[in-house]
C-alpha cells in the first residue's frame, strides 16, 4: 500500500511539475477520484487494476495544506452534448434580446417576468434598472428607478422593488418602492441612513425587507424591517450587519 501511494504521488507530482502528458493508455484516473478531488487508493486496490493511469482531461495539483495530490477536471472539458443545448445557440434558435447591464433579481408579476438590476436598455427599450418581459418583447416600468435594483417581491397585489435607488418614476422613495401596474409609489419614507435594500420576502402577511440601514419609515430598524401595508415596524432589535437574503421556512 505504501509503495502504491508513493508511486502515485511521485508520478502525479512529476506530471504537475513538467506538464508532460503521456500517451492515452490505461484506465482514466477520474475513475478513482472522490467528489472532493482526492485519489481513492482503496478504490484502485479493490478494482484489481494494475497499469498506467490515463491523465487525459484532468489537471493535477497539490493540496497546499497536506501535500496530497488532487485531481481537477481540466478547463474546457464540457459535459456530453445535450439535445436541448440547441436552445443556447442564437444563430439557429429564438433568443431573448438581453439587457445592457447586469440582472440582480427576477420575479413574476401580472403574467410577466420582471427583471431588476443595473442596466438602462432591455431588448432595445429604454428601461432604467427594471423591465418586464411578456414572452415576446420587453417593457419599461414607467421611468424605472435611478440606481441598482437588488430585490423584487410581490406584496398585496403590487410589485415591490428594493435596492440602492432613491427615486422611482421620479418620486423620492429611499431604496424601496411599489409598482401597481401603472405607476410607482413610496412605501412610507423608505429606509434612511441606508446603503440599500438587498432582500425581500413575505412573512405572516407582512413584507420583510433586509439590507444595510438603520431606520425604516423614520424609526430605528437595524438592517431588517416589516411593512404591514401602511407602516414600517421592527423585528426585535434587528441584526448587527447587512442582510443579503431572506426566505420563509
Amino acid at each position: 500500500m505504501r509503495k502504491l501511494t508513493l508511486f502515485l504521488c511521485l508520478s502525479i507530482l512529476t506530471f504537475a511539475a513538467t506538464g508532460v502528458l503521456a500517451a492515452d493508455t490505461g484506465r482514466n484516473i477520474r475513475e478513482f477520484v472522490t467528489d472532493s478531488g482526492r485519489i481513492d487508493l482503496n478504490a484502485i486496490r479493490a478494482s484489481g487494476y494494475q497499469g498506467a493511469l490515463d491523465l487525459k482531461g484532468v489537471n493535477l495539483r497539490v493540496d497546499p495544506k497536506t501535500g496530497a495530490p488532487l485531481v481537477d477536471q481540466s478547463p474546457g472539458q464540457a459535459p456530453a452534448d445535450n439535445p436541448d443545448d440547441v436552445y443556447w445557440d442564437n444563430s439557429i434558435s429564438p433568443s431573448i434580446p438581453g439587457l445592457s447591464g447586469i440582472a440582480r433579481a427576477m420575479t413574476v408579476y401580472s403574467g410577466m417576468l420582471v427583471v431588476g438590476g443595473a442596466f438602462n436598455i432591455a431588448g432595445g427599450v429604454q428601461a432604467n434598472n427594471i423591465a418586464a418581459w411578456d414572452g415576446n418583447r420587453w417593457y419599461s416600468l414607467g421611468s424605472g428607478v435611478d440606481d441598482t435594483v437588488y430585490a423584487l417581491a410581490i406584496y398585496d397585489g403590487s410589485l415591490i422593488a428594493g435596492g440602492r435607488f432613491y427615486k422611482a418614476g421620479g418620486v423620492t422613495v429611499n431604496h424601496i418602492a411599489s409598482w401597481d401596474g401603472s405607476g410607482w409609489s413610496p412605501m412610507g419614507t423608505g429606509m434612511s441612513d441606508s446603503v440599500g435594500v438587498f432582500a425581500l420576502t413575505v412573512y405572516d402577511n407582512q413584507l420583510i425587507a433586509g439590507g444595510y440601514f438603520t431606520r425604516a419609515g423614520g424609526s430605528p430598524a437595524y438592517d431588517i424591517a416589516s411593512w404591514n401595508g401602511s407602516t414600517w415596524g421592527t423585528l426585535g432589535s434587528g441584526v448587527n450587519h447587512a442582510v443579503f437574503a431572506l426566505t420563509v421556512y
